[in-house]
C-alpha cells in the first residue's frame, strides 16, 4: 500500500456514507444550535418589547421636560414683563411729582419685547399638543391678556388707569397656582414612567436570568454528552496516535462501545491508517536498505574525495610556502640587481670623468710642447744676440787697441761684454739642454697620456656594455620579481578560495539583511526642518544594487521614489568636472573635511569664503553657481544626464519639496550671499538658490539610483552609454572625496564600520559603490545625530561583512 492508496482510505468523503443508524454528533451539534437559536429568538423578542416599552417612556419624558421648559420660558418672560410695567408705573408717576419726561419709556419698551418672548415661548408650548393643560393656557390668556392691556395704557394714552382697571394681581395668582398644578402633574408623570421602566427592566432581567439557566443547563448535558461519546474516545485515539507516533505500529485501538458514528468512522479509518503505515514502512525498510547501500558507496566516495582535497590543499599550502620564499628571494636578487646597475653607473660616470680629466691633461701636454716650441725659438734668438754681442766686443777690443792709452778703458768695458756675451751663450746652451729634455719628457708623458685616454676609452665602453647589462638584468629581475609576486597573489587566492566559500548575491540575502535592521526603525528621526519630508512615513525601508556587469537585485522599497536630497551634490560636481578644468574648481572649492555642520557659517567666514568641500551645502551652491555660468538651462540638463544614466525617462522634480526648501532657505541664502560679499559667487543668488533645491528635490528609486551611480563604479563609464561620463581620474577623485566628505560628520564612522565610498541626503538615501564591482543604494527616512539613515547605514554595514567588500 503507498502514500496515495492510504490518503484515498482517510478521503473525508467517506465518514458521510451510509452506515447502520447510530448517534450522529453532526446532528447534536445541530440540535444544540437550535436550542440556542430558540432561546436566542425569544430573548431577543423579550428585549425587543422591553425596549419599545422604555423607548416610549423615554419620549413621553422627553416631551413632557420639553414643554415643561418651553413654558417656564413663556412664564419667565411673562412675570418679567410685569415686573418690568410695575417699575413703569413707578417711573411714570415720579415724572408727574418731579415734572421729568420720558423716564419710563425704556422699560416699557423692554416690557413690550419681553411679553413678545413669552407669547412666542406659549405658541411653541401649545404646539407641543400638551394634555390636561386647558386650565393653564386659559389662565395665561388672562394673565398675558391683563399685561397686555396695561402695557397698551402705557405706551397708547400715557395713562396708569389700566393698573387699577385690571385685575392683574388676581390673573398672576391664578396663572401661578394653575402653573404649580402643571408641574405636578408633569411631576406625577415622570415618577410612573420610571416605576414602568423599572418594572419592565426588572421583567427582562428574570427573562434573561432564565434564559441563563436553561443554556447553562443545556450547557452542562452538552459537556456530559461531549465529554462522554466525543472526548474520551478521542483521547483513547490521541493515545494510540502517540503510540504510533512513538514507533509502535504493532499495537491495536483499544476496543470501546462508540455510540457516536463519525468518532466510530474516525476509529476505523484510524486502524487503516495503522495498517497502510504498516505496509508503508515494510516499504520503506527496503528502500532504506538499498538506499543504504548507495550512500555507503556515495560515503566511501566522498571520504576519497575530500583526501584528495585535503593532499591537494597541503600541496597548495607548500606551493604557496615555496612561493612566497621564492618571491623573497627573487625581491632580493632584484634589489641586488637595481644596487649593482647603480654601482655601474657610478663606476661609468667616474671612469667617463677620467676620461675628461686625461683628455684635460694630454692638451695641456700639448699646449706646453707648443710653448716649449716657443721658448726654444726665444733661446735661439737670445744666443744670436749674444754671439752679435761677442762679435761687437771683438770689434771694440780691436779699435781700443788701435786707439791706443785713449782707447784702454773702451777696451776694459769691451772685453766686460765681451765675457758677458760669452756667459750669455753658454746659459743659452744650458737652457736650449734643458729644454730639449723637457721637451723629450713632455713628448713622451703625451704619448703616455694619448695611450692612457685610449685605455680609458676601451674601459668606458667595456662598463658602458656592464652596465647595460646590469640594467637589463635588473629589468628582467623587476620584472620577474612582479610576475611572482602575481603568482603568488593568485596563489594564495586561490589558496583562500579553499577555505572560503563565497556569498552569492541575491534577492533573498537582501531581504535577510533588512529583517536585520528592522528593529531599528522608530529609533531614528525623519528630517524635520523641512516640512514636506517630514510628511514621509520613516517605517521605509528598502536597498537595491546594481553590478558592472548589469545584474540587480533589490528588496522592501526599493522601489519606491523618494527625494534623494545631497546626494544630488555628487551628480552636480560631476556636470561641473566636465565643463571646468580641475584648477578652476578647486581654486573656489576645497578638498577637506569640514569637521563642521554642512550649513555652517562660522567656517565660512573664517576661510574667507571657499567653502571646505563640493559635500557641504556651501560647496555645493559654489558648484550649481558654476554651472549657473556654463550652462543655459542646469536643471533641464541634469534631468537629461540622470535619465540617461538610470534609463528612466519619467524622473522628474519634486516641486513642492523644491518650493518648501525654498521658503525656509534663509541659512543657505545667507551662506550664499556671504560667499558673494567674498567674491567666491558670480551669478544672482536666487537663481542658483532655486537650482540647487531642484537638484535636492529630484526623487528616484533604489533600483534607479544604483543604476545611476554605476559610472563611479565602473572608472566613469555607465551602462549602455558608449562614451565615459568622466574620466576614470575623476571618478577615482569623486570616491576620495566620498570616503572623507561625503556623510556629513560622519564619515570616519561610516569609513570604519562600512569601508566604501558613500554619499548621504537628509532625505534617508545613501549611494555606496564597491570599485570594479557594483553600486549600492538604501533608502530609510529616520536619521541619526549625524543626519545619515540610521537604518541605512546598519545595512550597509552588514552587507559589507557577509560579502566581504571593502576599499581597505
Amino acid at each position: 500500500m503507498n502514500i496515495s492508496q492510504i490518503f484515498r482510505r482517510l478521503n473525508p468523503f467517506r465518514l458521510f456514507a451510509r452506515r447502520p443508524r447510530e448517534f450522529g454528533l453532526l446532528s447534536g451539534v445541530v440540535g444544540v444550535i437550535a436550542l440556542f437559536s430558540v432561546l436566542q429568538i425569544l430573548s431577543t423578542v423579550s428585549l425587543s418589547n422591553i425596549l419599545h416599552e422604555t423607548r416610549q417612556s423615554v419620549l413621553e419624558n422627553s416631551q413632557l421636560h420639553q414643554q415643561q421648559v418651553v413654558m417656564e420660558k413663556a412664564r419667565t418672560s411673562l412675570l418679567m414683563t410685569s415686573d418690568l410695567l410695575n417699575r413703569a408705573g413707578v417711573y411714570f408717576m415720579q415724572d408727574k411729582e418731579t415734572g421729568s419726561v420720558g423716564s419710563w419709556n425704556s422699560l416699557v419698551d423692554e416690557a413690550d419685547a419681553s411679553l413678545k418672548v413669552s407669547r412666542q415661548n406659549f405658541a411653541a408650548w401649545q404646539q407641543l399638543h400638551p394634555a390636561g393643560s386647558e386650565s393653564l393656557a386659559n389662565s395665561y390668556q388672562l394673565f398675558f391678556g391683563g399685561l397686555k392691556e396695561q402695557l397698551e395704557g402705557m405706551q397708547k394714552k400715557a395713562s396708569i388707569d389700566a393698573f387699577f382697571e385690571v385685575p392683574i394681581q388676581a390673573f398672576q395668582s391664578d396663572f401661578n397656582e394653575q402653573y404649580a398644578r402643571y408641574q405636578a402633574e408633569g411631576e406625577k408623570q415622570t415618577v410612573q414612567a420610571s416605576h414602568t421602566l423599572l418594572h419592565s427592566l426588572s421583567q427582562a432581567q428574570t427573562l434573561f436570568i432564565i434564559a441563563l439557566g436553561i443554556l447553562l443547563g443545556v450547557a452542562i448535558a452538552v459537556w456530559l454528552g461531549v465529554a462522554r461519546w466525543v472526548i474520551r474516545p478521542l483521547r483513547s485515539l490521541i493515545e494510540h496516535l502517540h503510540i504510533l507516533a512513538a514507533g509502535d505500529l504493532s499495537r491495536l485501538p483499544a476496543e470501546r462501545k462508540l455510540v457516536n458514528r463519525e468518532v466510530k468512522q474516525l476509529h476505523g479509518s484510524v486502524l487503516e491508517m495503522q495498517q497502510g503505515i504498516q505496509q508503508l514502512v515494510l516499504e520503506v525498510r527496503e528502500s532504506s536498505a538499498i538506499l543504504l547501500s548507495n550512500i555507503g558507496q556515495l560515503a566511501e566516495g566522498n571520504t576519497e574525495l575530500s583526501n584528495h582535497s585535503s593532499r591537494q590543499e597541503q600541496e597548495l599550502e607548500k606551493v604557496t610556502l615555496h612561493i612566497t620564499e621564492l618571491e623573497s628571494r627573487v625581491q632580493e636578487n632584484s634589489q641586488y640587481a637595481i644596487q649593482a646597475n647603480q654601482r655601474a653607473d657610478e663606476a661609468r660616470e667616474m671612469v667617463a670623468g677620467g676620461d675628461q680629466m686625461m683628455h684635460t691633461v694630454n692638451m695641456s701636454m700639448q699646449d706646453i710642447v707648443t710653448r716649449s716650441s716657443e721658448m726654444r725659438g726665444i733661446v735661439a734668438m737670445i744666443d744670436n744676440v749674444a754671439f752679435q754681442t761677442n762679435i761687437l766686443a771683438l770689434n771694440a777690443a780691436i779699435e781700443a787697441a788701435h786707439a791706443g792709452n785713449q782707447g784702454r778703458g773702451f777696451a776694459v768695458v769691451a772685453r766686460e761684454v765681451g765675457l758677458l756675451a760669452k756667459q750669455s751663450s753658454q746659459s743659452t746652451r744650458n737652457i736650449q739642454s734643458l729644454i730639449n729634455n723637457s721637451l723629450q719628457g713632455i713628448e713622451q708623458g703625451s704619448e703616455a697620456v694619448s695611450e692612457l685616454e685610449a685605455q680609458l676609452k676601451k674601459v668606458i665602453a667595456l662598463v658602458t656594455r656592464l652596465s647595460g647589462l646590469l640594467n637589463e638584468i635588473s629589468s628582467a629581475s623587476v620584472d620577474q620579481g612582479a610576475s611572482v609576486h602575481h603568482v603568488t597573489t593568485r596563489i594564495t587566492t586561490l589558496n583562500q578560495a579553499e577555505r572560503t566559500v563565497p556569498v552569492q548575491l541575491n534577492n533573498e540575502l537582501l531581504e535577510e539583511i533588512l529583517d536585520q535592521v528592522r528593529p531599528l526603525l522608530g529609533k531614528g528621526k525623519v528630517a524635520d526642518y523641512i516640512p514636506a519630508l517630514e510628511e514621509v512615513s520613516g517605517n521605509k525601508l528598502g536597498i537595491a544594487i546594481c553590478t558592472v556587469d548589469g545584474e540587480f537585485f533589490s528588496a522592501g522599497d526599493a522601489a519606491e521614489r523618494f527625494s534623494i536630497q545631497s546626494i544630488s551634490k555628487v551628480l552636480s560636481l560631476t556636470l561641473a568636472m566636465g565643463r571646468y578644468d580641475e584648477d578652476e574648481i578647486w581654486q573656489r572649492v576645497g578638498k577637506e573635511p569640514s569637521g563642521q555642520p554642512f550649513n555652517s557659517l562660522l567656517q565660512l567666514e573664517l576661510e574667507q569664503g571657499k567653502p571646505r568641500n563640493p559635500f557641504i551645502n556651501a560647496g555645493a551652491l559654489v558648484v550649481c553657481d558654476m554651472l549657473q555660468t556654463r550652462l543655459s538651462a542646469p536643471k533641464q540638463r541634469m534631468l537629461e544626464v540622470v535619465r540617461a544614466l538610470s534609463g528612466a525617462d519619467d524622473l522628474v522634480y519634486n516641486t513642492r519639496v523644491a518650493r518648501s526648501e525654498f521658503e525656509h532657505s534663509a541659512r543657505n541664502a545667507a551662506i550664499a550671499w556671504l560667499m558673494k560679499s567674498f567674491g567666491n559667487f558670480e551669478n544672482d543668488v536666487i537663481p542658483v538658490l532655486q537650482t540647487y533645491f531642484h537638484y535636492c528635490a529630484l526623487e528616484m528609486s533604489c533600483l534607479e539610483l544604483a543604476k545611476t551611480f554605476l559610472f563611479l563604479a565602473r572608472q566613469g563609464r555607465a551602462l549602455h552609454i558608449d562614451e565615459p561620463v568622466i574620466s576614470a581620474q575623476h571618478a577615482r577623485q569623486i570616491n576620495a572625496l566620498m570616503i572623507t566628505s561625503g556623510m556629513y560628520d560622519g564619515a570616519g564612522e561610516f569609513a570604519y564600520r562600512v569601508g566604501l565610498p558613500g554619499k548621504s541626503g537628509v532625505g534617508g538615501g545613501i549611494i555606496a559603490n564597491v570599485p570594479n564591482e557594483m553600486s549600492i543604494a538604501v533608502w530609510c527616512p529616520e536619521l541619526d545625530a549625524s543626519g545619515n539613515s540610521l537604518a541605512g547605514t546598519a545595512a550597509l554595514e552588514i552587507l559589507s561583512q557577509r560579502i566581504g567588500r571593502s576599499i581597505f
